[in-house]
């Protein structure tokens, strides 16, 4: 909701003496403008990637041609939807370090990113406390990840624990394999 009360503001904006106190003109025109600023706050929190429930998610995951999987936390399917949001709404293509930290913070209580741009490198560190009670998935993380940052560029991924009561469940699954092409002869 707005933090205004626009018939206080129209009030302080009037000389002494024209339409001060309670009159029928102030309220009106007061009363009209709080209504409007509510729906337009509305209307921004219906479209906002960061405010947004479950069925606008789902028309912004169309948009982009994301899978939509209503069983996936809000979270998770937000940071989809912001990277790709970024991505689109960018001039360059570029993600900006803290975009990055907003981004993979989602996935974990939160994220910082150190770059190295001699080496273009940078870390991404997922600080984990016990906080958030969304499992971290390893593999959507690299793939949102891969997704948004400039393609120039390589990364790390770290979790740093810091948890606070004595439960950690840690599940692992490590998978390697080797991918190859073969082109046609002669193209």
């Amino acid at each position: 909701m707005s933090q205004y009360d626009y018939k206080q503001i129209i009030e302080s904006q009037l000389p002494e003496g024209i339409y001060k106190g309670n009159s029928i003109e102030t309220n009106a025109v007061g009363n009209t403008l709080n209504k409007i600023q509510a729906d337009l706050d509305m209307t921004e929190k219906e479209v906002n990637p960061l405010a947004m429930a479950n069925t606008n998610l789902t028309r912004w995951e169309s948009f982009f041609k994301l899978p939509s999987n209503i069983q996936d936390d809000v979270q998770i399917r937000r940071a989809r939807v912001i990277s790709e949001f970024i991505q689109y709404m960018s001039d360059e293509n570029v993600i900006r370090k803290d975009e990055m930290e907003a981004i993979t913070a989602l996935y974990a209580d939160s994220s910082e990113v150190i770059e190295h741009f001699s080496q273009f490198l940078f870390d991404v560190i997922l600080k984990v406390t016990g906080e958030n009670t969304i499992p971290i998935s390893i593999k959507e993380v690299c793939s949102v990840i891969q997704r948004i940052k400039p393609s120039w560029t390589s990364y790390t991924l770290g979790i740093d624990f810091k948890i606070k009561d004595s439960n950690l469940n840690i599940g692992v699954l490590s998978i390697s394999g080797e991918e190859i092409t073969l082109y046609p002869k002669g193209v």
